[in-house]
């Protein structure tokens, strides 16, 4: 089968002009309907690369061959505006349509995907831990090697590193899958029970507004009676009289009877700021509060906010 090469004269002057000039890294606009001779890739739904040429022949009609098929020309221009964003060297199309691998993808990634049938128990736990942890070692094994030496080693890392994200994808949906039924049955006793509880939950307003202003009145009788027999045996010593004999204890008022559990006063401490920078001081070295600064600080300088009291700096990672 002979394939469309550079050297093929057009109608107009050259032909790939604007593939060379994509090729090089220049911004060229692309125009829908208007397709431009050249050597492209598109991938088809099972994320297969395919490698595409377009070319104008000697009669000026646009032909098109998506690996071995030639495509119409309607249908041509119509994957015109998608295929035209993945240019190619001349070199690499020849390469792959005699059998060599795309130099971009890593091995494991095109193991993984010839083994990739489409069955659905790919995508069970046993099917996504097969391929997963196949394709971790694999990338251990370059996180060991250390920094890509090359564009080449750089982007089969790269198709490694976005082949274990679309796993990672599928195994987050499937873990999310497995764990609905569960949710929504914890979500429907959770909506049963709620009602119920919150009804119940008045006994906090009942001790709030009826147990403890009572019990509060009674540890005041208390304590008035304890003092006023404390300054009648004080005045009694002071006269000479008979002091009186001190009264028993009285126990801590308590509401309830039966046996049941009683309610009784309990000191709680309620603490109030009253000094924010000396509580921040105080404070100042609790990795608590440093870790919650930090969330802060770089959500506010993401918004754009000038934050004093930290640094920001910008490193290049990729994404």
């Amino acid at each position: 089968m002979n394939l469309p090469a550079e050297n093929v004269k057009p109608a107009a002057p050259d032909q790939y002009d604007f593939w060379r000039r994509r090729m090089a890294g220049e911004v060229v606009p692309i125009h829908d309907g208007e397709p431009q001779a050249g050597f492209y890739r598109t991938k088809t739904k099972d994320g297969t690369w395919h490698p595409v040429a377009y070319w104008f022949g000697r009669d000026g009609a646009l032909r098109c061959r998506v690996g071995t098929q030639d495509i119409n020309e309607q249908t041509a221009a119509e994957r015109w505006p998608y295929i035209s964003k993945t240019p190619i060297s001349h070199e690499v199309y020849k390469a792959v349509l005699a059998g060599e691998p795309w130099p971009d993808q890593h091995e494991a990634v095109i193991r993984d995907r010839a083994n990739s049938t489409g069955a659905e128990d790919e995508n069970s736990f046993e099917g996504l831990k097969d391929r997963i942890e196949d394709l971790a070692r694999d990338a251990q094994k370059l996180i060991e090697a250390g920094p890509a030496a090359d564009q080449s080693a750089a982007d089969r890392a790269s198709d490694l590193a976005n082949r274990l994200a679309e796993l990672q994808k599928s195994a987050d949906a499937a873990r999310a899958a497995e764990k609905k039924p569960l949710d929504e049955q914890v979500a429907a006793v959770q909506a049963k029970w709620k009602p119920l509880l919150g009804a119940a939950d008045i006994y906090k307003r009942i001790k709030a507004a009826v147990i403890t202003p009572f019990l509060v009145a009674e540890a005041a009788k208390v304590r008035a009676a304890e003092e006023a027999a404390r300054k009648a045996a004080e005045e009694a010593a002071k006269t000479g009289q008979v002091i009186p004999e001190a009264q028993p204890q009285r126990a801590a008022p308590k509401a309830g009877s039966g046996g049941r559990r009683s309610v009784a006063l309990r000191t709680v401490k309620v603490v109030t700021i009253t000094d924010r920078p000396a509580l921040l001081a105080f404070f100042a070295d609790n990795p608590l509060i440093t870790e919650a600064l930090q969330k802060m600080a770089e959500k506010a300088v993401a918004a754009g906010v000038n934050v004093p009291g930290v640094a920001v700096t910008e490193e290049q990672r990729a994404a």
